[in-house]
């Protein structure tokens, strides 16, 4: 590799890794320029970032306030940062890519270049031309954070928490901020907004009229959603209206590893008569169990399980279970294809 084409290289490595922990944190600018070598410590049990700078922090504010939630990926993003910056002399895991005197001199990237070098990394991985339009800036990974959370049904508490940082205790913040801190209230708000829209997203791929779904329960689950609406009398542009009104309640059903689950596991009478072939998430088997139904939102994650299980068939350590994992791979081949077709 020539020495230009190593350095085009690296850079693509550490804006990649920055967009990482963008995605994954949610943290704001001013929270991610104060990352610095050492930020990612281990304690409690799981990895954390520690930002060195805090917008108008207060002197009463427990030493771990500013702690974000590392999961292994983000680790993976800090460590490839830190050796970058390590070369770089410069200690800030969000500076630039040209080498500094010394660490003395180095500083972060500006918010405004920043945000030229996500659009710029935007704009070389877009092969298609399919984001052309948008207008990348840090504050947006936060946004798709609350998205991706709300998709996930993980609930309004937990998506303030981790966005709030590993400590998300209002008590903690003091009367010259109160609940305005980082315009949390408002925040708080669009995070509702956000959780609304993604219940609607799901719901549009669970009962709306144009929605492709899979797995076992798939034909009854389909019958059994017509059936309703035709019942109410709803169609079109009014069915839409339904399941957007139906998503400030919640997703009337289990998500699950590969998709959705409609059985009711606190019906004791109900599952003991009729065992579904999991406990809840465990073991879901979407292939054969009439509770299962499988979305468009499922087959990233059911191509995963597909080329992992497709890898194992051909692993040597794996050859006493090879039968296991064919019949795996083909139950899941065959749930590709028909949420697929």
């Amino acid at each position: 590799m020539l020495p230009r084409q190593l350095s085009d290289f690296l850079y693509r490595v550490q804006t990649a890794a920055q967009v990482v922990v963008l995605m994954y944190t949610g943290m704001r600018y001013s929270e991610v320029v104060g990352l610095k070598r050492g930020c990612l410590t281990y304690r409690d049990g799981f990895n954390v970032l520690k930002s060195t700078v805090v917008k108008h922090k207060s002197n009463d504010l427990p030493a771990d306030y500013d702690e974000w939630i590392a999961t292994d990926v983000v680790a993976d993003a800090i460590n490839c940062l830190e050796i970058i910056s390590e070369a770089t002399f410069n200690r800030f895991l969000f500076s630039g890519f040209d080498t500094v005197k010394n660490e003395e001199e180095g500083c972060a990237l500006s918010n405004t270049g920043l945000s030229s070098r996500l659009r710029k990394y935007l704009i070389t991985i877009d092969e298609n031309d399919e984001w052309a339009d948008w207008d990348l800036h840090p504050h947006s990974f936060r946004h798709t954070l609350v998205h991706l959370l709300a998709r996930a049904e993980v609930g309004l508490p937990y998506i303030t928490r981790h966005l709030k940082h590993a400590h998300m205790r209002l008590s903690y913040i003091p009367d010259s901020v109160t609940i305005g801190y980082g315009n949390l209230k408002y925040f708080i708000l669009a995070k509702a907004t956000g959780i609304k829209e993604a219940r609607t997203e799901m719901l549009q791929n669970i009962y709306g009229e144009n929605a492709r779904v899979a797995g076992a329960g798939a034909a009854k689950h389909v019958e059994r959603t017509e059936d309703f609406f035709r019942g109410i009398g709803v169609s079109g542009e009014d069915r839409d209206d339904y399941l957007a009104r139906l998503a400030e309640s919640g997703v009337p059903m289990v998500p699950t590893g590969f998709g959705l689950c409609g059985c009711n596991h606190a019906d004791v009478e109900a599952v003991e008569k009729d065992p579904p072939p999991c406990y809840g998430d465990y073991r879901c088997r979407p292939d054969i169990c009439e509770h299962a139904v499988i979305t468009e939102d499922s087959i990233p994650s059911i191509q995963k399980r597909y080329e992992h299980a497709c890898k194992q068939v051909e692993a040597p350590d794996q050859a006493h279970a090879r039968k296991h994992w064919i019949s795996v791979r083909d139950s899941l081949k065959e749930l590709l294809d028909s949420v697929q077709s």
